[in-house]
């Protein structure tokens, strides 16, 4: 087994969502998405994606050789955002960090849990006001979805060191839990699992508001946790938010029907995969912190609607 490894996390949620589908009906969904960026391949991987951005069609196709900045340095340094992909620039760039996706095999990890709220029992987290109760629930998952995803990913490491949980700016950041609770419990609660830091850290998504590109990597994870939330729900019929989402399809499929399979070219066991939770309903069980835990109580198989078109 090997000696140990370094981590950084970058995060992004969709928070509650009123869903009205068609065939199932009312619904209400929140995701969480982390991208999981080893400390030594994190250059690298920002090096990527910012390659990525030149649509230079005689150019290099490396964005920091591109000096003088030509034309088109200008229309592709912009922030990549899933909701802002209707703008022809953000929507090319976009596309290419998602063929980058799917034929990388080694530089992205990622993790994204589905929570069906409807199937929650909200008193569990409290008679607090609604934007308070979220908080508690969107903390309490947020928990589950480091663990899972690191703790399997990196599970040939006798020990996991975080060094940093970098958050997209939200109104997360002002809540009175979240921005230290679950670095607190899992560093007290798990021995595998360290902390280099105290506390999350929340950065503007936008390179050029922030000055960190860091923010490249938090818009990779929007647009992934963006493109799959539509495959998943339709609910945008915009035709680039469409392309986009059908593009992941075939590995959403994938890593939904055949999570465990290692012969795929896409090579995603290990390093790519997604979750839904509660398997059941469970408004009359008590013990909760019991069902987070158990494996059985998430699910991965669900349609992907924007295949009914």
């Amino acid at each position: 087994m090997t000696n140990q490894i370094t981590l950084n996390l970058y995060c992004d949620e969709i928070k509650e969502v009123d869903i009205i589908d068609p065939i199932l009906g009312n619904e209400k969904w929140a995701y969480i998405g982390i991208l999981i960026v080893p400390a030594l391949t994190e250059e690298e991987l920002i090096s990527k994606l910012l390659d990525k951005r030149c649509g230079n069609p005689k150019g290099t196709k490396s964005w920091a050789a591109c000096v003088p900045f030509c034309k088109y340095h200008q229309k592709n340094d912009k922030e990549v955002h899933y909701q802002k992909t209707d703008s022809m620039d953000q929507y090319f760039i976009a596309s290419r960090w998602l063929d980058f996706l799917l034929t990388d095999t080694h530089l992205t990890y990622f993790y994204i849990l589905g929570l069906d709220l409807m199937r929650l029992d909200y008193s569990y987290f409290g008679e607090a006001k609604h934007s308070d109760r979220f908080e508690k629930i969107y903390n309490r998952f947020f928990r589950t979805a480091v663990l899972k995803s690191v703790k399997s990913y990196f599970s040939k490491y006798e020990t996991i060191e975080i060094k940093s949980i970098v958050h997209d700016q939200s109104e997360m950041s002002s809540g009175a839990y979240f921005p230290w609770h679950s670095i607190f419990r899992i560093g007290r609660d798990d021995g595998k699992i360290g902390f280099s830091c105290k506390r999350i850290e929340f950065i503007n998504s936008d390179h050029r508001k922030s000055t960190d590109k860091r923010s490249h990597l938090i818009q990779y994870i929007d647009l992934i946790l963006g493109a799959t939330y539509n495959a998943l729900h339709w609910t945008s019929h915009d035709d680039n938010k469409m392309k986009l989402s059908l593009k992941l399809v075939p590995l959403l499929k994938r890593m939904m029907h055949k999570p465990n399979n290692t012969n795929s070219h896409y090579q995603y066991v290990g390093r790519t995969s997604i979750d839904f939770f509660p398997k059941y309903n469970y408004q009359s069980l008590s013990d909760w912190e019991k069902t987070i835990k158990s494996l059985d109580s998430f699910y991965k198989k669900r349609e992907l609607r924007i295949e009914r078109f």
